[in-house]
């Protein structure tokens, strides 16, 4: 919805012109403005790629890792549009592996991409089993089906602690419900107050969580870094309420006087409230059975409805729901990757709210290299959500998953949530569990971590992460930056081929790139290259970022 309004109001300026980078995948073939000449991306040569910068960006490289920043083949795109992505032949990629069969519904198998840079060292074929059910996935782990599952049922947690086939890790993450702010009676600021303190986060977290989340008090997670080396965001933030069982009845009175101020005395006059979640994991049910009693104490009469992931997604950023579920993990360790969230024409705003005051905050922390007045912002960027109370954080994520003790640590995971199986060992053929059909195996068009776990074994940036989850070298054997921190020269390795065995260039890298930026292809990370100096103006804007 944000982004069809920004996309109008584009419109209603009189500026359009034809895309300049191929045809859009099919979910949108309108035309819109976008001039990619205004771009500072060039590729200097077959084997360099030059990108210029609005501000200094600590985390560029680090961007440059992310799947949306991956080379695709655009002349395969333009053919097949959207289906390119699920049918092997046209699925080429630059990754360790290969798509090999696309099975909707049951399994995505993989094998070595024999063209790739450098030795494959993990198994012959990786196979992503399709499950969307978790004790489904449990069940295949026990049999030995599954090496690996990334969804375990709650009720089977208590009896796992102990089993060393049972992994907890920590991720830059947070499990928070959207408001829609256009939506009665969530379109009234005290009203979202009230529902986020009626809730008992001591309770989800420790009880429905078998005490492996963290209760949440804001929506930035623990873990990411501040202004001085070892300061955390988070503490240095502090809580917006206090999320602990001892505060829990102070916190619901103070949400029943809220209600009292909205005109709803003891819920009196409150519309009937649909709760939407989705049903690939039994967590989400038990969180909104939880939420329907809680906010019963209010008065508040709650529906529960869930739907399959496909729908649901599309359900909740279409904004043609009440309260949803959501979550979100980091793309990469800044504060930022949480707080662009929710500028107006984010494609990931499913909240449907819109402050030109915040989006200023946040432009103005992309156009500035300088740390501590970066943090700055970002802290009162983050008071501003809560000032207007358009989101409700109920608990910081944790990594919980089952692996095989053989795969021991050739298989590793990242804070952001990916899982990487490209190393592993012991296994001829791996058979994995993330989840259900992917979203998407598009790098440009996919927004999960599941989705982007297939996809990283299947494509590869200018830069990886590695296993410190820090960015290293790889279509890119190195760079050169300049020295205001503004010019960045990537130098590409020597014979690097896509899995049908032709050439990548520094061309791919524009023109994929290009791609992702323009409008039309509907990509929902496309802001993520804004902080490439023409970006705005590319876009019909009057100036950088």
């Amino acid at each position: 919805m944000r982004k069809l309004s920004f996309l109008l109001a584009v419109l209603l300026a009189g500026v359009m012109v034809l895309s300049g980078c191929g045809s859009s995948t099919g979910t949108d073939t309108a035309e819109v403005f976008f001039d990619p000449t205004k771009l500072a991306i060039r590729a200097v040569d077959d084997k360099t790629l030059e990108v210029k910068l609005n501000a200094v960006t600590p985390y560029f490289l680090e961007l440059t890792a992310f799947p949306t920043y991956a080379p695709v083949r655009t002349d395969i795109i333009s053919q097949h549009g959207e289906a390119w992505a699920i049918t092997p032949e046209t699925y080429i990629g630059n990754g360790q592996y290969k798509m090999t069969e696309y099975v909707s519904g049951s399994y995505i198998k993989m094998v070595k991409n024999e063209h790739y840079w450098a030795p494959v060292t993990g198994p012959d074929t990786l196979v992503f089993h399709l499950i969307s059910d978790d004790t489904a996935q449990y069940n295949a782990f026990q049999t030995g089906e599954l090496a690996f599952v990334d969804t375990i049922p709650p009720a089977e947690i208590p009896s796992l602690l102990a089993d060393p086939e049972f992994h907890v890790e920590s991720q830059l993450g947070t499990y928070y419900l959207s408001y829609n702010t256009q939506a009665e009676p969530f379109d009234d600021p005290l009203v979202r107050q009230a529902f986020t303190l009626a809730i008992d986060r001591d309770y989800i977290a420790n009880q429905i969580g078998d005490g492996l989340y963290i209760a949440a008090g804001a929506f930035v997670p623990p873990g990411l870094l501040d202004t001085d080396p070892g300061s955390q965001f988070r503490t240095n933030g502090g809580d917006y309420y206090d999320p602990s069982a001892a505060a829990y009845a102070a916190n619901l009175a103070t949400a029943q006087d809220l209600l009292v101020q909205a005109g709803y005395p003891g819920g009196q006059g409150l519309p009937t409230i649909n709760y939407l979640y989705n049903k690939e994991d039994s967590m989400h049910e038990s969180v909104a059975e939880a939420l329907q009693d809680m906010w019963g104490q209010l008065g508040a009469t709650v529906n529960i409805e869930a739907q399959e992931w496909s729908t649901f997604t599309a359900t909740r950023r279409n904004g043609d729901y009440q309260v949803a579920r959501n979550g979100w993990l980091t793309d990469y360790n800044d504060p930022i990757s949480m707080l662009d969230l929710f500028t107006t024409d984010s494609g990931n705003n499913d909240s449907q709210w819109s402050n030109p005051a915040y989006d200023t905050l946040i432009s103005q922390v992309k156009s500035s290299g300088e740390r501590a007045q970066r943090m700055q912002l970002m802290h009162q960027a983050e008071d501003m959500i809560f000032d207007d109370w358009m989101l409700c954080p109920i608990m910081y994520y944790a990594d919980v998953y089952m692996q095989k003790s053989d795969l021991d640590s050739s298989v590793w995971t990242s804070p952001l949530g990916y899982k990487y199986f490209m190393e592993a060992q012991n296994y001829p053929t791996l058979d994995v569990c993330i989840g259900p059909n992917p979203e998407s195996m598009d790098p440009a068009l996919n927004t999960t971590a599941d989705g982007g776990t297939m996809i990283i074994h299947a494509f590869e940036g200018l830069y990886r992460l590695g296993h410190d989850g820090l960015p290293e070298p790889a279509m890119a054997e190195s760079v050169d930056v300049s020295a205001d921190g503004l010019t960045y020269t990537f130098h590409l390795r020597d014979g690097i081929k896509w899995s049908d065995g032709n050439a990548i260039t520094a061309q791919d890298f524009v023109d994929s790139w290009l791609r992702a930026i323009d409008p039309a292809t509907g990509a929902y990370y496309g802001y993520m290259f804004e902080s490439i100096a023409g970006y705005s103006e590319a876009l019909g804007g009057e100036g950088s970022v």
